[in-house]
């Protein structure tokens, strides 16, 4: 925790934090691996690896997201940084079948000499649901008034256009909800995605330390079970931190999402996924517009038709919920 802080950002509770991935209050606790030197007793890097059981065809496979990887500034070179992640690497591709993470631009030159394998990108998709506020930032108040109706006006014609079938957000208590009894098993994804149960919400979300996450079931006709999403408001935005419904469901899903942003006082709607020929294709139908994305990097020692299946992106979901916080 004394590495962590000051590296991992402020306004995050740390104690919180590792009671919730590595201690008492994880469901899988995690494993956090140490650097020292041979001057000083006190580490003076970590990383962890949070454990994820994912589902590839025919088998649920042993996972880890790479996770809290700092390392002090005086030792950021790449012999340290080198050590550390090779030890990560060898002792955690001996007990997980699959390793994955976000490296920075600095890092991906290590990922790949340590036989990490890139994947694809991670992409903001973004909508906006209420141009005022948007508008006031980029012109005169007098100005941006004559324009935000106009402009709100051309936003809900656009979402009437492409409202096809309609699904239903509704919003459940995490202690309510009986999310053990939902259908996942009837949703259809691509082959390779995060195990999504009650105990993965539960603990991913519920438990989270550092938001105020919401549930919302997504319903079709007939109040029948399509799926759901998880939700957090910050800043004028409503994220959409995971959605899970069957895949060619996404499109329509987004836009019931998108007409529950605009029940909320928020100016846009975000949400995060693994970019795909069929999530743009879904987005694009959707009115979401790509903006800033980041690498994903995956790690296998498994068998060869593991590595055969992990090989494309294609064959992969991936939301915000298979990050590491």
């Amino acid at each position: 925790m004394a590495l962590w802080r000051g590296n991992l950002g402020a306004g995050i509770d740390l104690h919180k934090k590792y009671q919730w991935l590595y201690g008492e209050e994880a469901e899988q606790p995690g494993d956090i691996y140490l650097l020292y030197v041979s001057t000083q007793s006190t580490p003076v890097g970590a990383c962890g690896l949070v454990p994820r059981r994912f589902m590839v065809p025919g088998r649920v496979v042993k996972a880890a997201v790479l996770s809290d990887l700092v390392v002090d500034k005086q030792h950021r070179t790449l012999f340290p940084a080198m050590l550390l992640q090779k030890s990560v690497v060898e002792d955690g591709g001996r007990r997980y079948d699959l390793i994955y993470g976000f490296p920075n631009a600095n890092a991906k030159p290590l990922f790949r000499r340590l036989g990490y394998m890139p994947l694809g990108r991670m992409v903001r998709f973004t909508r906006i649901v209420n141009a005022k506020q948007k508008l006031k930032a980029r012109f005169h108040t007098s100005i941006a008034a004559v324009l935000a109706p106009i402009a709100n006006l051309v936003l809900a014609v656009d979402f009437l256009l492409k409202k096809r079938q309609g699904l239903e957000c509704v919003k459940f208590n995490w202690n309510d909800a009986n999310i053990e009894l939902w259908p996942m098993s009837r949703i259809h994804q691509a082959a390779v995605h995060g195990l999504r149960d009650s105990l993965f919400l539960h603990h991913r979300y519920a438990k989270n330390p550092s938001e105020n996450y919401e549930l919302m079931g997504i319903f079709g006709p007939k109040n029948l079970f399509e799926g759901y999403a998880v939700v957090h408001t910050s800043q004028d935005v409503m994220h959409v931190d995971d959605l899970f419904v069957n895949q060619d469901k996404t499109a329509v899903a987004l836009l019931a999402l998108i007409r529950e942003a605009k029940k909320r006082t928020v100016t846009s709607m975000h949400v995060e996924m693994l970019e795909t020929p069929q999530q743009l294709i879904f987005s694009k139908s959707a009115g979401l517009l790509a903006r800033e994305n980041r690498e994903i990097y995956y790690f296998t020692a498994g068998d060869a038709p593991l590595r055969n299946i992990l090989s494309g992106s294609e064959a992969w979901f991936l939301t915000a919920a298979d990050e590491d916080q």
